[in-house]
C-alpha cells in the first residue's frame, strides 16, 4: 500500500515537471510577447521542490538543521509563485479587447502560466503546513498560513515594485534590509493596502486548496 501510494505520488510530481517543461517550450516556440513567463516559472517551480527537500529530509529524519535549511530556501523563494498574480499587468503588451486568434492564444497562455504558478506554491504551501505541522492544532495551522500569507504579500510588493529578488537576501543584504526598512517606515496607503489585499488573497486561495484536497 505504501509503496502504491508513492509510486502514486512521483508520477503526480513528474507529471508536474513534464507540464512545466512543456509550457516553456510553447512560450518559447510560439512567437508569444510572454517570454518572462518561463523566468516566472522556473522560479514558482523552485519552491515546489523545495518543498518536496524538506519533506523528504523531515520523514528521512535528517537533523533539524538541514530540515530549516531547505525550509529557510523554500520560504525565501515561496512569493515567487503567487507574485506571478501580478503578471495580469502584462495584459497591455497584447491589448484587452482579446478580438483576434493570437490575442486568445497569448492571453489563454498568460492566464494558464499564472494558475500553474500559483498552483505550484499552493502546493508547496499545503505541504510544508500539513507535513512539519502535524500535531498542531487547526487554529495554528491558519495563524501560520496567514503569516506566510501577508509575509508573502509584502515579498511581492518588494519584487513588484523594488525590483528585489528573493536571491538579494545572499547577494545584496544591506540593500534589501534598507529597503524593506525604508517601506515599513515609510509606508503608505498603497502599500498596505497591497499587503493586505494580497495577503488576504492568497489566505483565501490556500483555504480552497486545502478544502478541495481534503474532500
Amino acid at each position: 500500500m505504501i509503496d502504491k501510494l508513492m509510486r502514486k505520488q512521483m508520477t503526480a510530481i513528474l507529471a508536474v515537471h513534464i507540464i512545466l517543461l512543456a509550457y516553456m517550450a510553447v512560450v518559447l516556440f510560439s512567437g508569444s510577447p510572454y517570454l518572462f513567463l518561463n523566468w516566472n516559472l522556473l522560479l514558482a517551480i523552485i519552491p515546489f521542490d523545495c518543498a518536496l527537500l524538506t519533506v523528504w529530509l523531515y520523514r528521512q529524519g535528517y537533523s533539524r538543521i538541514w530540515v530549516g535549511l531547505a525550509a529557510l530556501v523554500w520560504l525565501a523563494f515561496y512569493p515567487n509563485t503567487v507574485y506571478m498574480l501580478t503578471d495580469f499587468i502584462h495584459l497591455n503588451d497584447i491589448g484587452n479587447a482579446i478580438n483576434s486568434q493570437m490575442q486568445v492564444f497569448n492571453y489563454s497562455l498568460l492566464t494558464g502560466a499564472i494558475f500553474f504558478g500559483v498552483f505550484l506554491g499552493l502546493a508547496s504551501s499545503e505541504l510544508i503546513l500539513v507535513e512539519l505541522f502535524p500535531t498542531i492544532k487547526h487554529r495554528w495551522q491558519i495563524v501560520l498560513a496567514a503569516l506566510l500569507s501577508f509575509l508573502s504579500a509584502f515579498g511581492i510588493f518588494l519584487g513588484r515594485y523594488l525590483r528585489l529578488n528573493s536571491w538579494d537576501i545572499v547577494s545584496r543584504p544591506k540593500i534589501l534590509l534598507g529597503q524593506m526598512k525604508d517601506v515599513v517606515l515609510n509606508q503608505t496607503g498603497f502599500a498596505v493596502s497591497f499587503v493586505l489585499i494580497l495577503g488576504l488573497t492568497q489566505l483565501s486561495l490556500m483555504a480552497i486548496y486545502h478544502y478541495l484536497k481534503e474532500n
